[in-house]
């Protein structure tokens, strides 16, 4: 019986951290260098949601600020993210990208204000 408990325990465990592992999302956030109205974040928005792995975007032009998350197996870099900004018109600063629930976000406010 303490074989077959254990046996279940270890079987458990693994299936645990297989699907943790495997669910892994990553966030990515950056300062847009050019933004100025509502419409230009909606449109940048529906842009980047159409990127195979772009989970969700949220533009604000009041801060001037950009962030995403990407389903798990998506790794998009930072070269990636200035291509596509600069395809839409915009320059961008001040890139942080993390795992999402274990990296900590930067808060708009610092992004807004970062060199």
């Amino acid at each position: 019986m303490k074989f077959y408990n254990l046996f279940l325990a270890t079987l458990l465990f693994l299936f645990v951290t297989s699907f943790s592992s495997n669910d892994e999302q990553k966030f990515v956030q950056f300062k847009i260098n050019s933004i100025s109205g509502k419409d230009q974040a909606l449109l940048i928005d529906q842009k980047m949601r159409e990127i195979p792995g772009i989970e969700m975007s949220r533009t604000d032009h009041l801060s001037s600020t950009y962030h995403c998350v990407m389903i798990s197996g998506f790794d998009y870099e930072e070269v990636n993210f200035k291509n596509w900004f600069l395809e839409l018109g915009y320059t961008i600063s001040c890139f942080n990208k993390g795992i999402q629930n274990q990296d900590n976000w930067i808060p708009a406010y610092q992004l807004k204000n970062c060199q």
